[in-house]
Formats: structure tokens, sequence, C-alpha cells
């Protein structure tokens, strides 16, 4: 099989009326159907603006792909669904959908990024449904920090699509004939638990700034991680700080390695079976006994000094802290606004100091942006020698006031 095939099954998600956070669909002038392949593996593919794609993959041997593929790195799919929907020029009365479960298929392909996806019978019938002049929809939510999360949905166009349905089945009709292998959607399922048996053994629990309360993700993860355990008795946890780095968090990974243990305690997992550890980087446990357990909060991450009054670069821990900060962006705070609040001492003039200030604040704005942070997630506030938080009178006071403080809003 491809590399791709790291499968999980996502959970059925009713469709409601509620407002979507995304929707995306082509343009009725702009539909087109592509149908390109080879012996072993035929596409079908419908280009979406500011999207991605949806392909139908047919691989020699193999049950049908049907996928929809976003051309960007966003938070995690929790739950997810595909229907049909009407045509916008056909009555929606008697019309009704069958909600088909659909898989998460990990980032593997070249292009690094994942596919939701329906296979075997149920991509057949999405060649059927579009024959039909409707519309395949998955509709899916993120996993995300904040609590009324919103849907985002993508609708394939049935438009231009029996042309080039033509040339694909032309092309599944002429795949190379090789021993169909015995690969069902049980079998995937069965990939997927093995699968997130690996994913649980390295898990990260996100915290927001200044909290040390568990979100409603983290006692999911918990609670598997809690329910395996119960099911293999010789597994034990490493409690883990992924801000070590940092070199100053031993606090806060104190304050929340604590309610990780309390949490689990909670749901039956005695307090001999769990250990915490500052770093992970000299354990020498068997790896496939234990579950590396990373606690992950940025607010040791928040803070930069600068050892002159016109330096405004950034150096090489700056960038290491810079890269866990964008990590936790990506990956978590991703809904909310980020504040780069710039500042200096009082040496040279008030104007200098202000252009510091500002060219510190742009060089880390561009530097997570690089790193996969959206600009529009980023302000800056460069106050200059403004708001000392000690006197400038003393070389110590003047290093703690040329700094650059980070916060993330909600």
């Amino acid at each position: 099989m491809q590399a791709w095939l790291r499968v999980i099954i996502i959970t059925l998600l009713p469709l409601s009326m509620r407002s979507f956070a995304d929707y995306y669909q082509t343009p009725m002038q702009e539909v087109q159907w592509q149908a390109t392949g080879s012996r072993t593996v035929c596409y079908l593919q419908q280009l979406i603006p500011f999207y991605g794609s949806a392909d139908f993959i047919q691989r020699a041997g193999e049950p049908l792909q049907f996928s929809i593929q976003e051309q960007r790195h966003k938070s995690p799919v929790i739950k997810a669904t595909l229907t049909a929907m009407p045509s916008p020029w056909m009555p929606d009365a008697a019309f009704s959908s069958s909600a088909y479960p659909v898989y998460l298929d990990q980032a593997g392909d070249s292009d690094g990024y994942g596919r939701l996806s329906v296979y075997g019978d149920a991509a057949e019938s999405m060649l059927d449904i579009l024959l039909q002049g409707h519309y395949p929809t998955f509709t899916y939510l993120r996993n995300s920090s904040v609590i009324n999360l919103e849907e985002t949905r993508v609708e394939v166009s049935s438009i231009n699509f029996s042309d080039s349905y033509k040339e694909f089945l032309n092309c599944r009709n002429n795949l190379h004939p090789v021993a169909a292998q015995n690969y069902t959607v049980q079998t995937r399922v069965q990939e997927q638990q093995k699968q997130d048996i690996q994913n649980l053994q390295s898990s990260t629990l996100f915290f927001n700034q200044g909290s040390n309360r568990l979100n409603i993700l983290a006692k999911r993860e918990l609670a598997k991680i809690a329910d395996y355990m119960k099911q293999s008795s010789e597994m034990k946890v490493i409690v883990s700080s992924d801000t070590a780095v940092a070199g100053t968090d031993r606090e806060w990974f104190a304050r929340r390695a604590a309610v990780v243990i309390a949490q689990l305690k909670q749901m039956g997992i005695s307090a001999n079976r769990v250990s915490v550890r500052q770093s992970l980087s000299s354990w020498s446990e068997r790896q496939d006994k234990v579950i590396a357990l990373h606690v992950f909060g940025p607010d040791d991450l928040r803070f930069f000094y600068f050892t002159d009054s016109n330096n405004t670069s950034l150096h090489s821990k700056d960038k290491q802290r810079l890269d866990l900060l964008a990590r936790y962006i990506r990956e978590y705070f991703n809904q909310g606004r980020l504040v780069i609040s710039s500042h200096t001492d009082s040496k040279g003039s008030r104007i200098d100091n202000q252009a510091a200030a500002r060219k510190r604040g742009e060089n880390f704005k561009s530097y997570l942006e690089r790193k996969g942070v959206p600009a529009a997630m980023i302000h800056i506030k460069a106050y200059g020698e403004e708001r000392p938080i000690r006197t400038n009178r003393r070389p110590e006071g003047r290093a703690l006031n040329r700094r650059v403080m980070i916060d993330f809003v909600g």
C-alpha cells in the first residue's frame, strides 16, 4: 500500500442549520473536471479555488477512493461527514441522502497534505451522485481551542462531469490486471486502531496561556490513554515538557503535570504508573511500554531580551523558541490574536528607540509568518522606552527593559 495509509475514521457529524466558518465551492463558470492516469492508477480531479481539490483515485487492485484535499496546513479534523446535496437548480423536495463515514488519510503524499476520504461502495455512490447532477458535500469540524466551533463545508460540483467521467471510466477499464487485494473498510479500521495506539504513545496536551486547566480536548486524550492503560497493565506514562528548551518552565510544568496526574488518577490510573520528567532526552525505558505525554503551554516561550539598545536581530535561541510558539499556534491556538509588545531602554533618542522597537516587532512577525502563522493573527505594539519595568539608571534594569513579549488573546 501507499505511504499515506495512516487512516483515522472520523465521527459522523450531523448536518445542521448553523453557519459555516468556511464554505468552498467552484464557481459554476469555472468548474472543470480533468481525467488523467496510467496502467496503475487513474485520477479524476476538480480544482476548488482557495481550498484545494476533489479527487477520485483508482489504483490497480484497490477500492475506489473519493476525497478532498486542502492545500493548507491547518489544525486536525475531529468530526466529518459526507452527504449529497441537490444542485442549485434542482428542488430540495423529496431529496434525501445517506451520510457516509469519512476517513482521514494522514499526510504522506509528496505534497504533504492529508485527505478526507471515502472508499469502495461509498466512493462508487459519489460517481452516481455526480452523474445525477447532485453535489457531494463534505462537512467537518477542526480541533480548536475555542468552545463554539463552526463547520467547514466543501461542495463538489457536478457541472461538466460526464465527459471527463467517460475518460476516467476508460482508464479504470484499462488498469493493469493485478490480483485484487483483500483490503476492505474493516482492514482500514484495524490499521487505524493500530496507528491510534502508536499515536497515544506520544501525545501532546496543550494549555492556554496562564492556565492549568485541562481543556475538553486534553480530557478526551487523557480518557483514551486511561482506557488503553486499563487494557494493557504493563503500560506506564511519563509526563514531560515540550517547552523545556526555554529553560525556565519548571514552575508552570510542575503545576500542569500535577493536574494531569490528578486527572489520570480520577480516571482509575494509579500514581505508581505515572512519572514526571522535565525532558525525555535521556529516558531509557522500553518505548513500547511507555506513553510519552507531552505538556505544552506557551508561558515560558513568551519573553525575549536583547543585549543592547540597537540590537534588533533574532538569535538562534530566539528562533528555537519561536519555532515552538509557531507549532503551538498551528496545532492549537488558531482562532485568536497574537500580540507582540516591543520595548527598549532609554539609552539613545526617543525616536531611535521607537524605531528599534518597531523593527524588533516586525522581525518577530516576519519569522512567525515564515513558520506558517497567518499574518492577520499577528499584531505589533511598539512602545519604545515608554513602559519600563525597571529603572533605566542601572545596567541590570536596562537589560530587563529591552524586551519583547508575546501574548495570546482569545
